[in-house]
């Protein structure tokens, strides 16, 4: 409930435990929003034990029913500060369990340790303290004692508001209005008087709200990685989320409005100042937001990888290889850049071919484009091979997209429309053909299978004579290295090391360097 605040005659101080923590001008209070951080936790857990036990308490139900009830009960005040007929919002209400038992005992006792307290941050921070330490020793974790004190509120606000809306009809709600001061709110005169500070209130406790969901949310999205995604549980859990401290600022920024709403209703001539509280919510909300974001998109990168990865293991031609790969969206225009033409051309010119994927990022030199060149010649006389050249693009921008259009027009072979972003497809090369950003050339079938992924280093060991670079090609050729061995078995070793290296330099001058 709410009561006329009193200050006590010698209030409590905490005595903290470290001499940088700030103190307010009089050397005798704490300055919350100077501290940081680790300075308030470090004062939570010399004062705390929280040991987390009780796995029956039902926190999703009881949040259900507090968001009920806040929905209606500010929507009912904002009709109030904007001068309309007290209404309730129309609201589908999502229904608990019908197993439910409220916890009204410990909602009670929680709305007794807020109520009556003098203004202050220090008060604040010693009832938040005595909240926490209460809600510990009945073993309930973080989420619970967030939701718990916000239920306790709630049983409290939404009841003054129901009564604000029920007492011009309702000779019941009339008396209980009085006692519970509700007029000193509602009458006309103290709504003018009081608008602004009626507003704060009301759209700070939506914010505390929706910091209380986006925790809830994260609750379920770290539960959901943990069953159905296990691969994504070490990035998870390397993300900062700091329940404690987010609980603590929200704990007591609801016990600074009990006593905000309290100086209000007596017409006391105190102050609580809450701006500093919402700036601190404020800042809690959006870092809540980045954190469900940032699961959120793991979460969706993950099932597209999967999806990917089935996906190619299912194919039967080259193109939906290609595409599954390149476009990360429909609408994407299914076109290649002829780089001996420089026109566009449908990708079906791709169709029942082997292909080369060449892949590389924009930092790719003119050397290395050249070891492509007589692959590129040795395709001009055999149709069934074509070049792809597929640029490594995971952040994109105007400069680098520059770049690529520079670079496209130094190749004669097929260039992709755009380079590659698409995450799931980064990902499937980089795991699947080790893709690490050096230039990398893969053979796929016709039918869409991978039949080499080394073509560069088949190349540089083998030259063009290993054309079309299978993996047939690649053991002929070896074969052939090996019977040469066989038919000089008596010859000196060194002298035939020496032969082979000049029959592969013949094969590939470049080759000189690398040997």
């Amino acid at each position: 409930m709410f009561f006329i605040p009193k200050s006590p005659a010698n209030p409590p101080v905490v005595q903290l435990s470290s001499p940088q923590t700030p103190l307010a001008a009089d050397e005798n209070k704490i300055n919350l929003f100077l501290m940081s951080d680790e300075q308030i936790l470090e004062q939570i857990n010399s004062s705390i034990t929280h040991v987390h036990t009780d796995t029956k308490f039902d926190a999703n139900s009881l949040f259900t029913l507090v968001q009920n009830t806040l929905r209606r009960s500010t929507h009912i005040v904002d009709n109030v500060v904007q001068g309309s007929p007290a209404s309730v919002e129309h609201v589908d209400d999502i229904i608990p369990p019908a197993c439910f038992t409220s916890p009204l005992c410990t909602l009670k006792d929680i709305n007794y340790k807020m109520s009556c307290k003098a203004p202050g941050e220090q008060s604040a921070h010693e009832t938040t303290l005595t909240i926490l330490k209460k809600l510990s020793e009945k073993h309930y974790d973080w989420y619970a004692k967030a939701v718990l004190t916000l239920a306790a509120f709630a049983l409290e606000y939404s009841e003054f508001w129901l009564l604000a809306q029920h007492q011009p009809t309702d000779l019941v709600a009339r008396s209980l209005a009085v006692l519970k001061r509700v007029p000193a709110l509602t009458r006309p005169a103290a709504v003018q008087k009081y608008r602004q500070a009626i507003a704060e209130v009301n759209n700070l406790v939506k914010t505390i709200l929706e910091v209380i969901e986006l925790i809830f949310n994260l609750k379920k999205l770290r539960t959901h990685v943990t069953k159905e995604v296990p691969a994504l549980v070490p990035a998870i859990e390397q993300l900062p989320i700091d329940i404690n401290i987010d609980v603590y600022w929200t704990i007591i920024t609801i016990t600074a409005i009990v006593t905000k709403i309290e100086i209000l209703t007596t017409e006391s001539e105190q102050t609580q100042e809450l701006s500093q509280y919402g700036q601190r919510i404020n800042i809690i909300i959006i870092k809540l937001r980045k954190q469900v974001t940032r699961i959120e998109q793991l979460i969706d990168e993950e099932i597209s990888y999967g999806r990917l990865k089935n996906a190619i293991m299912s194919v039967t031609e080259i193109t939906q290889v290609y595409k599954l790969l390149i476009f990360s969206t429909a609408g994407t225009p299914q076109q290649l850049f002829d780089g001996e033409t420089k026109n566009t051309v449908d990708i079906s010119v791709l169709n029942k071919k082997n292909v080369y994927f060449f892949m590389s990022t924009l930092d790719i030199t003119d050397k290395e484009i050249s070891e492509l060149t007589p692959v590129y010649d040795a395709t001009k006389t055999d149709e069934q091979y074509k070049i792809v050249w597929i640029p490594i693009m995971e952040e994109l921008n105007d400069q680098l997209l520059q770049k690529f259009e520079e670079l496209k027009t130094k190749v004669p072979w097929y260039v992709v429309h755009m380079p590659l972003g698409n995450k799931a497809g980064i990902r499937y090369i980089k795991e699947n053909w080790h893709f690490t950003m050096n230039p990398l050339v893969a053979l796929l079938s016709p039918q869409g299978k991978v039949d080499n992924t080394c073509v560069i280093e088949t190349i540089r060991v083998h030259g063009p004579t290993a054309f079309p670079f299978r993996k047939v090609d690649v053991e002929r050729v070896e074969k052939e290295l090996r019977w040469i061995e066989s038919v000089v078995v008596g010859i000196d070793r060194q002298l035939l090391d020496a032969e082979i290296k000049k029959i592969r330099i013949r094969q590939n001058p470049c080759l000189n360097v690398i040997l």
